[in-house]
């Protein structure tokens, strides 16, 4: 934050491991706390939630209750029913509250955006996301915990994605295996999402000792595909195919601290916000559901309060 975001300054840090916390505290050369009360008690602006889903509620709450602005790494939380909890805090105060998706700051997927958005691409026919890698989580760790564990960490980034470019589904189907054995938790998984126009899919598994991540959207006008050196191939109807170059990987992260930070000092609202939190929380509870009754799960009406 401190290259990214210069303005800013880092205050303090806190965990329930005080060890961990003096430990970070040292090496960035901040002020360790004993806990989060004495952090939120410190004189700080805004707080940075980046502890494991289960304990976001605790973090978040208290953070706003505090009165203070709220930055929470992704997912919101373990389960849509603790994200509505979370939403009832935020709705009820005047902070500003934002989650960390990192493809509304990617400068290739926001291409994708607006290729669509802008009509490039036609209608659209299909979005998707595909993702592997290999990765086996250790039992105990929140990875490994079957509610909110290996689907969420796994997937929430690209449900999101997903649902920013479709709009809020109809309906979910979706298939969730295990394939390491031993586990508790789903973590080969294959989601399909109905928009009112086009589908949206989303593989992904961490089973693939191959690593492999494959991004795009097609419309009746044209296609275009985030590669996985973040370069993007682009088809539009009547033209050639173009390659636009990507950027490093660390770009999309300052630039979500840097929209954060730099909203709440100069005003605006930031985004996404609690409501993408939720959507992507839905649609997550939805796909369970689906590959526990083999059943396609339509989506609740929209929540009319949420920002």
């Amino acid at each position: 934050m401190k290259q990214g975001v210069p303005d800013a300054q880092i205050v303090g840090v806190s965990d329930i491991d005080p060890k961990r916390a003096a430990e970070v505290a040292q090496q960035f050369g901040i002020k360790s706390f004993p806990n989060n009360a004495a952090l939120l008690e410190s004189g700080i602006n805004a707080v940075f939630v980046c502890t494991y889903p289960r304990a976001h509620k605790e973090c978040v709450v208290q953070a706003i209750e505090a009165g203070k602005h709220v930055f929470c790494e992704k997912p919101l939380a373990p389960t849509y029913k603790a994200g509505l909890e979370i939403a009832q805090a935020v709705e009820h105060s005047d902070r500003q509250f934002m989650i960390g998706y990192l493809f509304h700051f990617s400068r290739s997927a926001g291409r994708i955006k607006s290729l669509l958005d802008g009509g490039d691409l036609g209608e659209l026919a299909i979005a998707w996301s595909q993702r592997f890698g290999y990765f086996r989580p250790l039992a105990g760790t929140w990875h490994a915990d079957p509610v909110g564990g290996g689907i969420l960490d796994l997937c929430t980034h690209d449900i999101e994605f997903l649902s920013w470019l479709g709009g809020r589904p109809l309906a979910v189907t979706a298939t969730g295996v295990t394939a390491h054995s031993g586990l508790e938790c789903t973590d080969t998984v294959s989601i399909t999402m109905k928009f009112r126009q086009g589908i949206g899919t989303v593989l992904s598994s961490w089973a693939s000792p191959l690593a492999l991540m494959n991004i795009g959207a097609a419309g009746t006008k044209g296609t275009v595909v985030l590669r996985q050196d973040g370069s993007l191939r682009v088809k539009i109807e009547g033209n050639e195919e173009s390659c636009e170059p990507g950027e490093g990987p660390e770009a999309p992260m300052i630039g979500e601290q840097r929209h954060f930070i730099q909203t709440l000092q100069n005003g605006g609202t930031v985004s996404p916000g609690i409501r993408e939190a939720l959507l992507a929380l839905e649609i997550q509870d939805a796909a369970e559901k689906s590959w526990n009754t083999g059943r396609s799960v339509s989506l609740r009406s929209s929540r009319k309060k949420a920002r």
